[in-house]
């Protein structure tokens, strides 16, 4: 299909709504109430407008914290004040969630580093008697709302030069990098400009926790051998999947990484297993195929941000969500586990990290899980909690299976 500037980035703003529409209006056919999951961001807010729109009080659940710095109150108190919803707030503790942590560990069919707050969050809304909830998921990966989106662009502006360096250059350029910095953002960018540059490559190192550095650091000998040497599953699945679709334009090739990777392994498979430990359908109107197909298939200029995040998402709704919740800073729905971590789930953490415990399992090396815990502890920018809190989990599940 050809498209033209203005006018055809019009027509596709206006049939992106009627997509949306249509989307959610089947996803509210129910026999039961359905409620909306509501952070107060972009994509959350959509869903509720569009509820609001398709005739419905929306019933919104929003999980609050006393931690300011990772509370989305004030937005989506806002967005429920404008929309008229029935709204349900749960304000969630350390203290509460130390208290329902070893259930929700136990209801993972899988270890995961995610997942507990929908489990809270899904948790509280079967509580109200709600049977089938709306997520926003799908809002960042198909409307460019994730920071790889421009984080990618750039690396691939930046290697179209790069590439043509020595592999013995960008090897010393990597290595000065990550001596350098010492944190996650180093290792990361270390390991950017030691790759090949391809999108296949450079891809899944953004959404790694630990980098290939990291992980041989932690694994013992036993444990390294076997996987030594192998390719990342990722970057093959990628490289086939971009090699079969040659005339895609970057976002889109984001997009598809994003939602066949993070989106589809991770954050659909959590939300499923979380929801249904509490017999809750969790729908995800934002991922309708007719949907996504058509937004796949959009220009790349229809999409960039260009000063406004999820710009085709927001410029679509025509000024139905507030000024406030468009314009305020980027923040995932995560709990305060950085906090948390070394406050009332200190103890928690400690008996799973315990040296005799981790070399009993001979899987890490504990006095690397040891230093990495005291790095943490001490506020190190090298060491996230995301680092520490998959070993956590990790133990926890196989203690729970006899592994």
């Amino acid at each position: 299909m050809a498209w033209g500037p203005d006018r055809t980035a019009a027509q596709g703003r206006i049939r992106v709504r009627e997509l949306l529409r249509e989307s959610v209006g089947l996803h509210l056919v129910s026999d039961v109430p359905v409620g909306v999951f509501l952070s107060g961001g972009i994509d959350s807010s959509a869903v509720v407008a569009l509820v609001r729109e398709a005739g419905q009080t929306p019933q919104t659940f929003s999980v609050v914290f006393s931690e300011k710095d990772y509370d989305e109150a004030r937005y989506s108190r806002q967005v429920a004040h404008r929309f008229q919803t029935d709204h349900t707030e749960i304000h969630l503790t350390e203290q509460d969630l130390l208290d329902r942590l070893p259930e929700a560990l136990a209801a993972m069919d899988q270890p995961t580093g995610d997942g507990i707050n929908t489990y809270v969050i899904s948790r509280a809304v079967q509580d109200k008697g709600i049977k089938v909830a709306l997520s926003g998921l799908g809002g960042d990966e198909f409307f460019a709302g994730y920071p790889a989106f421009s984080r990618l662009k750039r690396a691939a502006d930046f290697y179209r030069l790069w590439t043509h360096a020595p592999v013995a250059v960008r090897t010393f350029a990597g290595r000065m990098v990550r001596t350098l910095g010492r944190s996650v953002q180093a290792d990361k960018t270390a390991a950017l400009l030691e790759s090949d540059g391809t999108l296949a490559t450079l891809f899944p190192l953004t959404r790694q926790v630990l980098s290939a550095e990291q992980r041989r650091a932690l694994l013992v000998e036993r444990r390294l051998r076997l996987v030594d040497g192998t390719q990342d599953p990722y970057v093959q699945l990628l490289r086939k999947a971009y090699a079969s679709n040659p005339h895609a334009d970057l976002l889109a090739r984001v997009s598809y990484g994003e939602g066949r990777t993070y989106m589809h392994d991770v954050l659909l498979r959590d939300t499923d297993q979380m929801s249904m430990a509490h017999a809750l359908e969790v729908r995800v109107p934002l991922l309708d195929h007719k949907l996504v197909e058509y937004v796949m298939g959009l220009p790349e200029a229809h999409k960039r941000p260009n000063g406004v995040p999820k710009r085709l998402l927001v410029e679509c709704l025509d000024g139905l969500l507030p000024k406030e919740v468009i314009r305020r800073p980027k923040q995932g729905f995560t709990l305060p586990f950085d906090l948390w971590m070394r406050g009332a789930l200190r103890q928690f953490c400690e008996e799973r990290l315990d040296r005799e415990r981790i070399s009993s399992r001979a899987i890490f090396r504990p006095d690397q899980v040891q230093a990495l815990w005291r790095r943490f502890l001490a506020g190190r920018r090298d060491v996230s909690w995301s680092r520490l809190w998959i070993l956590v989990v990790l133990e926890e599940w196989l203690e729970r299976n006899g592994f």
